[in-house]
């Protein structure tokens, strides 16, 4: 495990498909960064070194796509998913925002835990306080403006933390509490086809605030309490 540069709460933490990069996304009241962090080693956590931040409006969770050139991060600020490209992949000191690139996540409430498929069609996030995890296919991969077929799953906890990997087979939810489940899905890339649960992992602090899977589920890592904690299983095919 590692602490995360702290600005005030982190909210949100990924890494790049190389493992070579982790970012973490903080606030403190409206202000907040994105930091990023080099490895030496490659999804050795403990060998991060912070490298750059930029400051974002009330960050909270996000992912990048598989070659780094765009970023979707959801703010508390606007209620909104939005889209930045990266002229640099990889390097978020070369994000911009693109106009007109948003979903609208809730009148009221943020979204979290975006996650992104490898290919870039489809977008899931769950809501806060809404008990709900949701997916939209992206008709052009990356392209927020195209988002359709939009499915929402019920969720017995208000503040869970979601992901779909490994070719849209696995869902994984973090509800607010002690434990992590995985599920099969009947149908991939559907979180409403019948979901089967596969594992488990119990966590020493229910108060865990980030969830990363990697996209063949080799790694995958949660913040608890005041750091990151990283785990590594066998790849699922």
């Amino acid at each position: 495990s590692f602490t995360p540069w702290s600005f005030s709460d982190l909210q949100g933490f990924f890494m790049s498909p190389d493992g070579l990069n982790a970012y973490a996304t903080f606030w403190n009241s409206w202000s907040g960064r994105l930091a990023q962090y080099s490895l030496s080693t490659a999804w050795n956590i403990s060998t991060a070194s912070q490298v750059r931040y930029i400051s974002l409006t009330k960050p909270n969770w996000f992912c990048f796509s598989n070659d780094g050139t765009y970023m979707f991060y959801s703010t508390e600020n606007w209620m909104k998913i939005l889209r930045y490209s990266l002229s640099t992949p990889r390097d978020i000191s070369t994000a911009t925002q693109d106009s007109g690139q948003s979903i609208t996540v809730d009148s009221s409430k943020f979204a979290v835990n975006v996650c992104l498929s490898e290919d870039g069609y489809y977008i899931w996030y769950a809501v806060d306080a809404r008990y709900t995890m949701h997916q939209h296919e992206l008709t052009t991969p990356f392209d927020l403006t195209t988002a359709t077929n939009h499915k929402t799953l019920s969720i017995s906890e208000s503040w869970p933390w979601v992901a779909v990997k490994n070719n849209g087979k696995y869902m994984y939810i973090a509800p607010n509490t002690w434990i992590i489940k995985q599920y099969e899905l009947a149908t991939a890339y559907d979180i409403t086809s019948t979901a089967t649960e596969i594992g488990s992992y119990s966590v020493s602090t229910p108060e865990h605030r980030a969830l990363f899977v990697s996209n063949n589920c080799e790694y995958w890592a949660i913040w608890v309490g005041s750091w990151i904690t990283q785990f590594e299983a066998q790849p699922i095919s």
